[in-house]
């Protein structure tokens, strides 16, 4: 099911997304995450013509752009706020 393929790759980079937050910072990961899910969000429509294995692959991949979202976001509230602005933000952007 695409849903679940989407999962399956966003899972995967979770652990990724806040190394490499960590080390190249959350503004450059996250600009590349939303690349990835955007180009394979705009492959959505023609990889479902080509039949279910193009798109859940095509799910998967855009699964992995996704998920560096989150540890790439909490990346850059954790420099750029003070601490005690921190968790008012998470909650508004989660």
């Amino acid at each position: 099911e695409p849903c679940t393929a989407t999962l399956q790759g966003y899972i995967l980079t979770q652990v990724l997304g806040g190394w490499a937050s960590a080390r190249w910072g959350g503004k450059a990961v996250l600009l590349c995450g939303v690349s990835v899910w955007s180009f394979f969000t705009l492959l959505t429509p023609l990889s479902a013509s080509l039949g279910v294995g193009p798109l859940v692959c095509c799910r998967v991949l855009m699964g992995l752009g996704e998920g560096v979202t989150m540890p790439a976001t909490h990346s850059l509230l954790g420099v750029w706020l003070l601490p005690e602005e921190r968790t008012r933000a998470v909650a508004a952007t989660t």
